[in-house]
């Protein structure tokens, strides 16, 4: 994907030019996550499901439920998930020669060729992220609105307080159920996210930080993303946010998908037209300073508002930033379960 181009500015623009020509695709999945999955998908879940006794499942069994204290953990892992994620994107903006300097800093071994073109860029790894990710959760949205089971969580058992869309209409607008829901169960929208980290951090990890690849730091990652996810599966299994099968469902179901993505529909990145961006940086040189100015803040905020709606969307709410919030959601957890 090109490198940096000498400094901030221009690898700003790269990320601009990339996503400008991406634009398409990455509006295309946030749409279908945002409205699809956070809302319609949800709703007619919740709109259909029926208060039941929880089904007999091999992993409530095996592993005690969380007391009320204890649920508080239940997000742990996926939050450190999170910053190793974040690892990922920070190498990937900074560009190869922050990478360079920092990684002198931590005294991370360099790569035999330290080729700044595989250089990733935030734009085409937000890009693929984005798009598996709304394929997985238009999957789960076909899979849990097939048959609806039983909830597993105690807010969706009977005599709860269940407070779902009154119409079938209400299902295509209405926007509190974000924050609280019953019926959307098969496969874990957490282990989806999971297993897509350990995907991100398997393609972009290396390259993202010019390590060598499945060296000692990038393994390093990967088994920490591994032993995560594992430990998110047993969370999700304590705090009966989900059934077993929801579990392994999404662990063979995601792999696949993230392979099919990869191999059949973008199996490249889109790549940095280098003489564009050096006509463009030209072009900026006779344009005033507060113009210059306006588009790198332009480009800031295009990003932050991209890593911004992919945190909203996995969590499923908007309790992170404290805005609003469900009745159920203090024992729900995030829409992901």
């Amino acid at each position: 994907d090109g490198g940096d181009g000498g400094g901030g500015a221009s690898r700003l623009r790269e990320e601009w030019f990339l996503f400008q020509r991406q634009r398409g695709p990455i509006a295309g999945a946030l749409l279908l996550l945002a409205y699809g999955a956070l809302i319609v998908f949800r709703n007619l879940a919740y709109f259909r499901y029926r208060a039941g006794d929880r089904l007999r499942d091999a992993g409530f069994e095996a592993f005690a439920e969380f007391t009320p204290a204890e649920l508080r953990y239940a997000d742990t892992p996926i939050h450190l998930t999170y910053a190793l994620d974040g690892a990922v994107f920070l190498g990937a903006v900074i560009g190869p020669s922050g990478v360079a300097r920092l990684r002198g800093l931590v005294r991370l071994p360099a790569r035999a060729d330290g080729a700044p073109e595989h250089h990733p860029h935030l734009v085409t790894i937000l890009r693929r992220m984005l798009c598996v990710y709304a394929l997985g959760h238009t999957l789960r949205g076909f899979t849990y609105l097939s048959t609806t089971l039983p909830g597993s969580a105690d807010h969706c058992l009977p005599g709860a307080a269940l407070d779902p869309p009154r119409t079938l209409l209400e299902c295509f607008y209405r926007v509190s159920s974000v924050n609280g829901n019953c019926g959307d169960l098969i496969f874990s929208g957490h282990m989806l996210f999971m297993w897509l980290s350990l995907g991100l951090i398997h393609r972009y990890g290396a390259d993202a930080w010019a390590v060598p690849r499945h060296g000692t730091a990038h393994v390093a990652a990967m088994s920490a993303c591994v032993l995560l996810t594992l430990v998110q599966a047993v969370f999700i299994l304590k705090a009966r946010h989900h059934y077993t099968v929801d579990v392994v469902v999404a662990t063979y179901t995601v792999p696949l998908m993230w392979h099919f993505h990869n191999t059949v529909v973008q199996p490249a990145d889109l790549k940095v037209d280098r003489a564009h961006i050096e006509k463009a940086i030209e072009a900026d040189r006779d344009r005033p300073l507060w113009q210059r100015i306006a588009l790198v803040i332009q480009t800031i905020l295009m990003l932050a508002f991209l890593v911004l709606a992919l945190l909203v969307i996995v969590h499923g709410n908007f309790r992170f930033i404290g805005v609003g919030g469900h009745p159920a959601s203090s024992i729900a957890g995030p829409h992901g379960w």
